[in-house]
């Protein structure tokens, strides 16, 4: 079938890709991962640390 999944297809897809898209593809693997981590791991303590985090760095976009 053509959707199962193939460790080699996917070497070369991302063997092809630009180094943009490396990035691209990477940043989104990270930021997947944090999703996943805030909504199944995260306790109450963690989560006001991320919470005051994003404040902070939207803060300093904001002014920037």
């Amino acid at each position: 079938m053509a959707g199962n999944y193939n460790a080699k297809n996917q070497r070369d897809y991302e063997a092809s890709l630009s180094e943009t898209a490396k990035i691209r593809r990477r940043n989104l693997k990270s930021f997947s991962a944090a999703k996943s981590f805030i909504r199944l791991h995260a306790n109450k303590d963690q989560l006001h640390d991320i919470i005051n985090l994003a404040k902070e760095v939207l803060k300093e976009k904001n002014e920037s």
